[in-house]
């Protein structure tokens, strides 16, 4: 008496009996699905990512803060803190201004990037630009890599000087114009007092400020320095195609596999009616 095959054995030559009886079913529902998954990978434009790595720079800040902290500091660690702290602050407005939508406006409206970013508003190829735009942080090396995506390499690169360019000025202005308050201030109080030695004190406050001035507005390294500029990709980032066919044919597969089996249960269960 010949041997039985395990159940899960038979089982198995069953469903392999089923595939091969609807083998052209399911080669033409595999042969579809990868053909679309493939047009579908040719009609999505390629998108080209140019990365660009900066490096935060601590030490700035107002001199007449770092001289009120000196005071208060004590020995080599009160000035590496002091270091840290300016550092840190470096690094907060620089993500800071990553984040937000102001940059983008500005860039957008400095080099006329409404159209070109096929938008109808300022506001919209604002948006539109800071999702093209990431970054990553690496707290060990202290290094920030940004990358900006665009529909040509030489766009892609191009996108990425703009946001370098444009932060650093804004960062830059944007503390120039903290400084000059400061000095307007001090003008106020040096006009409304008589006494030599305070005079003397807010003169010396004055030229610190003036000094710290002159050094933001000069210094190309402002902020944050460029370790390397914003690359030529030269492939794309995007579409994956390899990976769309692959989801496209296993996609398929398993949606014919299961079109097939529904297939089979109808006809068996049209076959058992009375």
């Amino acid at each position: 008496m010949p041997e039985e095959r395990p159940q899960e054995e038979i089982d198995l030559w069953e469903l392999f009996s089923v595939l091969w009886h609807w083998r052209k079913v399911l080669l033409a529902f595999v042969v579809i699905g990868t053909l679309l998954a493939g047009g579908v990978a040719y009609l999505i434009p390629n998108t080209y990512q140019s990365e660009a790595r900066i490096l935060p720079l601590g030490g700035e800040g107002s001199k007449l803060l770092t001289y009120t902290l000196t005071k208060s500091a004590t020995g080599f660690s009160g000035m590496a803190s002091l270091g840290n702290l300016a550092l840190q602050n470096a690094r907060s407005e620089i993500l800071g201004a990553l984040s937000g939508q102001s940059l983008y406006l500005d860039i957008v409206e400095k080099y006329h990037l409404t159209q070109r970013i096929s938008a109808k508003t300022p506001q919209e190829a604002a948006e539109k630009l800071r999702k093209m735009v990431s970054f990553q942080d690496d707290p060990k090396t202290g290094v920030i890599v940004i990358r900006v995506k665009g529909r040509t390499p030489q766009e892609a690169k191009e996108l990425g000087e703009y946001v370098l360019k444009t932060l650093k000025e804004n960062l830059r202005n944007s503390f120039v114009n903290s400084l000059q308050n400061q000095i307007n201030e001090l003008d106020k109080i040096m006009a409304s007092t008589k006494d030599t030695y305070v005079l003397n004190k807010l003169e010396n406050m004055k030229l610190n400020l003036l000094e710290e001035l002159l050094e933001a507005q000069i210094d190309p390294d402002w902020k944050f320095k460029v370790v390397d500029p914003p690359s030529t990709p030269v492939e794309p980032s995007s579409p994956k195609r390899l990976l769309i066919l692959g989801v496209g044919f296993i996609g398929s597969l398993f949606l014919g596999v299961f079109v097939v089996l529904l297939m089979e249960y109808v006809k068996s269960r049209r076959g058992a009616s009375p």
